[in-house]
């Protein structure tokens, strides 16, 4: 019995830290909306932590505070996840293509193929008509 109680001692607590984290949280957004709004007359659109005065006097520390209890949405932290995850895996793959590449300095070579290139797209220019 003694334990049960600490289990529910532990989800009150944990429910308490959820709400006040949410308070905090609403609470921060609303300032950064009325004192961190550009000049569009204070709707709150584009608001920056840069603006807010107090953030400023304090070095950062409200932006700091709000980014520690912000909560994201499940379904945007979701898509960061897998784009994280997807970045991640193309980045081995980019790793793995040039990691089996043999660059080849033959002067002769680079010369000839660059003169191929303009060759054919002079052909390309010259050879249409466009008379037609």
């Amino acid at each position: 019995a003694e334990y049960m109680g600490d289990v529910e001692a532990e989800k009150r607590r944990r429910a308490d830290i959820e709400r006040y984290r949410g308070f905090l949280q609403d609470k921060l957004e609303k300032y950064v909306r009325e004192h961190g709004a550009s000049t569009k007359g204070g709707t709150g659109q584009g608001a920056s932590w840069d603006r807010c005065e107090r953030n400023k006097v304090s070095n950062g520390l409200m932006e700091f505070i709000y980014n520690t209890v912000k909560v994201e949405d499940p379904r945007v932290a979701r898509v960061r996840g897998t784009v994280a995850r997807d970045n991640e895996h193309s980045r081995y793959g980019v790793l793995y293509l040039l990691g089996n590449i043999d660059i080849n300095m033959d002067m002769m070579g680079i010369v000839l193929e660059g003169v191929g290139a303009v060759g054919g797209a002079l052909a390309s220019g010259f050879g249409t008509d466009y008379g037609e």
